[in-house]
């Protein structure tokens, strides 16, 4: 079939010369000398030596570093509730003005409410000496 086509086509599939021929560059097998393997029991007084000279020391995984977290928080609330209101003296706190268990702290205050607006909420259960915000 291919000797119907143009000879433009026919070069195509013209044949290419031979490659050369190299000597490989590689020796021969029965000639090639490898290093030497040695087993792994050989290597066991040098691991003595290594463990001898540094100390291991294991590293904290993730799930391990999850549990000492949890663990610390639980105690530092049950610290802060057996400890926080025996260390706390309201007469020596800065902030506080005036009678320190007479002072009411609202929190959570939507940002339009006022002086007025507190004193109006709370004047129903008592005087109210003095209202202050601190945004």
């Amino acid at each position: 079939m291919t000797d119907r086509l143009p000879p433009n086509l026919l070069a195509l599939f013209a044949p290419r010369p031979p490659l050369r021929w190299v000597p490989p560059c590689d020796v021969a097998p029965e000639e090639r000398k490898s290093a030497f393997i040695t087993p792994v029991a050989d290597f066991l007084p040098a691991m003595q030596a290594y463990e001898q000279e540094y100390e291991y020391h294991p590293t904290e995984s993730w799930l391990e570093a999850r549990d000492r977290k949890k663990r610390e928080k639980k105690e530092a609330l049950e610290k802060l509730l057996t400890e926080g209101p025996k260390n706390y003296n309201p007469n020596d706190d800065p902030n506080i003005r005036g009678d320190a268990f007479k002072t009411l702290i609202v929190a959570r205050l939507d940002y339009r409410a006022d002086e007025q607006d507190l004193e109006r909420e709370f004047s129903r259960f008592g005087p109210i000496e003095r209202v202050s915000l601190h945004l």
